[in-house]
């Protein structure tokens, strides 16, 4: 009965995001989409047990949402980083939670990875590939806010923050490589051994 009713908070979550977010809404979108990445991860982590005995289940009920989970959880975090960015916050407070979202990812991707096993390796694949995406968007901007710039760097602090996309998509590369270690180690190594 569990299952039924994080589906249908799921479901509700991603219809109030999608209100939300057109118009503009960042704080209440903000909730709606961690609303839904909170019932997704649940109900993948509550399906695994519950499909093992099904053959092939695994691949049209769980993956999907592991995948759909973590894709969820990397929009979160940039959904968290749109409100300092429409708020003008200032540039070296952006780069900070830039960062610490990167790494707020890993550290979420490697916990799911460990707590839950090796079925959950799409959860942080997902993740691993939205960091690589940030990766090549900062370092080669092209969309909407390629053209507002409310990012103004060159406000880091010299040895303590970077004040340049290069050096900020670097950290995004770091966490990516990290997850994508972490998979590999909990996943493919096992394999080999």
């Amino acid at each position: 009965p569990e299952l039924q009713y994080l589906w249908l908070g799921a479901c509700a979550a991603q219809s109030l995001w999608a209100f939300f977010f057109a118009f503009d809404a960042l704080l209440p979108a903000l909730a709606a989409i961690a609303i839904l990445a909170g019932c997704l991860l649940k109900l993948a982590y509550e399906l695994g047990p519950t499909v093992a005995t099904m053959p092939d289940a695994y691949w049209y009920l769980v993956a999907p949402t592991w995948l759909h989970g973590g894709w969820v959880a990397a929009a979160t975090l940039v959904n968290a980083n749109l409100l300092f960015v429409e708020d003008r916050t200032d540039a070296s407070v952006q780069i900070v939670f830039a960062i610490l979202s990167f790494y707020a990812a890993l550290t979420a991707g490697v916990y799911v990875l460990m707590a839950v096993g090796p079925s959950s390796f799409l959860m942080p694949s997902a993740l691993a590939w939205a960091l690589v995406a940030i990766r090549k968007e900062l370092l080669h901007p092209s969309g909407p806010g390629a053209q507002k710039g409310h990012l103004r760097f060159g406000a880091g602090i010299p040895g303590l923050l970077p004040s340049d996309p290069t050096a900020v998509a670097r950290h995004a590369g770091v966490a990516a490589l990290g997850l994508a270690g972490a998979i590999g180690y909990v996943v493919i190594y096992p394999a080999l051994s």
